[in-house]
């Protein structure tokens, strides 16, 4: 024992490479070996099991919380040396490599979960009274998710990503798409909770927690914790929305239509997680929603075979003192956090998410039109000369309400199969009549309107690949001379998005084949020279008013088909139908929008 004092009380040299001792020797043997000879829970096997990451707080809870009384501390982890084994802490230690991209991802998946894993297991998080450790996470495991975001932000910052046609674009700053991520969030939750009001919805705040056996270091209550892992308590809270969602189906509610929402992860004292639903529904299904997530309950309850198993579901209705958006908002800003930030609970929050691989914020019953908005947002400005004022002023505002409840119904997602049969997004139709809509609804539309043939715009998915560059000023794939050994990554991604482009078009074509077989001529819209940043600054109010009278004079020469004649006997010009032309289709190297009218 008077060793053990010794070791936890000196920070030298000797005592580093005391600990590296016993590593390298138990390293020698493997896991069921360890089991078979009766392996001893001593301070010097925890260093021999336990990941690097964590030994400066074992020693400080030894120290400080049991007076270096090292077989106090082992009393209180059992579960530690019967589930973390030698390979999993290779692999927390990095010692583990895979040998391709896709074995080197899973590995990093997997480092997180065993690394949040192992300090479960040995209580660093979590507790009561006296034997109270960290909240949500640990220091440690908060600074290496830190490191994490550094380092995929150095990584965009060195890479840029090619098109067909050599441009060149840089990727978002990781920082800057976090902060686009939460402002993001806080829009489409207004969205949500306008849209409620719209239909005269109302809402319930539905928290769904995990069993007592999932909690591995519990706040209050006694432990009873089962050893599962990270991955396993977060698919069984998803499975128990999951068997809620496939009720509401059952009972003939729509999603979209009878209920819509978003949901929220939430992590508890202990790091365990718990999920927040927030479900939109008319006055008139409330207790069919709330008797089916009562029943998912006592049916899971059923199943416990002890008390420790049994799940508790808690059902809030609104009581009309806050929106919807007000209790997200709540959850936004106490859980979501930019890496650089130093709220201690919104980046704990965010960095357990991250160790858990989970989402902070899912949609449901609007999530397709959010991501076909979004497809939109970015690649609106080539075709704006073709939509109307409005249209652009909702893309400009990111205004998803206007979108969801008057645009989205001319918008439609266009999809193939690859050649692995995957389904792909080709790209986004716009039916352009939609440009008629803010004249329908002030009642300003002109007998020309009603006389138009339909017609259709395409807007294709722009297709890139990624290099490494870190050329600060790179707009152009000619500014690089490709014969160069050291851009040679450059030349080979510049080849592979031409071979792409040349496959997306063989698709592309395809569509616009199907198109013409319906009597739809094909006509080609040449692609602007546009700047690199494609969020345009809001215009001042002379300018958007000057904007929006020109949009006004062009839906008139876009959408109607006549032609002015002048007409000898009368100073007025009437307007006279026109045949149109049939144009055949021409393909070049830099389009990417195409009219079909």
């Amino acid at each position: 024992m008077q060793t053990h004092n010794h070791i936890l009380r000196n920070n030298s040299i000797e005592v580093n490479g005391f600990k590296q001792i016993f590593l390298d020797l138990v390293n020698k043997e493997d896991d069921e070996d360890r089991k078979a000879c009766g392996y001893k829970k001593t301070f010097e096997n925890i260093f021999s099991l336990a990941p690097i990451i964590h030994h400066d707080y074992i020693i400080h809870i030894v120290k400080t919380q049991f007076k270096d009384n090292v077989e106090d501390y082992i009393k209180t982890i059992p579960l530690f040396f019967d589930k973390f084994t030698r390979k999993d802490k290779n692999i927390c230690d990095g010692n583990a490599k895979g040998e391709t991209k896709l074995q080197t991802r899973r590995m990093n998946k997997k480092k997180k979960e065993l690394l949040l894993y192992s300090a479960q297991l040995l209580k660093l998080i979590g507790g009561k009274g006296k034997y109270f450790r960290s909240h949500i996470l640990c220091n440690s495991l908060v600074s290496f998710y830190k490191h994490e975001m550094k380092k995929t932000e150095d990584y965009v910052n060195s890479y840029k990503l090619v098109r067909a046609n050599g441009r060149i674009l840089k990727l978002t700053k990781h920082e800057d798409k976090q902060k686009q991520k939460v402002a993001q969030i806080i829009r489409i939750s207004k969205c949500l909770s306008d849209l409620a009001v719209k239909r005269g919805y109302t809402y319930s705040l539905i928290t769904l927690t995990l069993p007592p056996v999932f909690h591995p270091n519990p706040t209050k209550g006694n432990c009873s914790y089962n050893g599962a892992t990270p991955k396993e308590a977060h698919q069984r809270l998803m499975k128990y929305w999951s068997l809620i969602r496939a009720n509401f189906a059952k009972n003939g509610l729509i999603t979209g239509e009878d209920f819509f929402g978003l949901q929220t992860c939430e992590s508890q004292m202990d790091s365990t997680l718990h999920l927040h639903c927030l479900v939109y529904h008319s006055n008139d299904n409330t207790n069919l929603i709330h008797s089916i997530v009562n029943g998912v309950q006592e049916k899971q309850n059923k199943k416990a075979k002890h008390k420790t198993e049994r799940v508790y579901f808690d059902i809030k209705l609104n009581d009309g003192r806050a929106s919807g958006s007000t209790y997200v908002f709540k959850y936004i800003t106490k859980t979501n956090a930019i890496y650089t930030e130093q709220d201690d609970n919104a980046i704990k929050n965010t960095a357990c998410r991250y160790m858990y691989g989970a989402r902070g914020f899912a949609f449901f019953g609007v999530d397709n039109a959010i991501t076909q908005f979004n497809f939109l947002h970015s690649n609106f400005l080539p075709f704006k000369k073709y939509l109307s004022a409005e249209i652009i002023k909702m893309l400009e505002d990111r205004d998803y309400f206007l979108f969801i409840t008057r645009y989205s119904k001319f918008f439609e997602n266009v999809y193939y199969h690859n050649d692995k049969g995957t389904k792909k997004l080709l790209g986004v139709t716009f039916d352009m009549s939609g440009n008629a809509e803010f004249s329908k609804r002030k009642g300003l539309l002109k007998k020309v309107y009603l006389a138009k043939t339909t017609t259709q715009i395409f807007i294709e998915k722009r297709q890139y690949t990624i290099f490494e560059n870190d050329m600060e000023k790179l707009d152009s794939i000619n500014e690089l001379d490709l014969s160069e050994i050291k851009n040679l990554g450059a030349s080979i991604a510049f080849e592979l998005v031409k071979a792409k482009q040349a496959n997306y078009d063989i698709e592309k074509d395809r569509f616009i084949e199907q198109c013409e077989e319906r009597n739809i001529i094909t006509l080609e819209v040449e692609e602007e020279d546009l700047p690199f940043h494609l969020v345009k600054p809001k215009a001042k109010a002379e300018d958007r008013e000057e904007e929006e009278q020109k949009h006004k004079a062009e839906e008139v020469t876009l959408i109607q088909p006549y032609s002015r004649k002048s007409n000898p006997k009368t100073e007025n010009h009437a307007l006279e139908c026109k045949p149109k032309p049939k144009i055949e289709p021409r393909m070049t190297e830099k389009k990417n929008i195409w009219a079909l009218v």
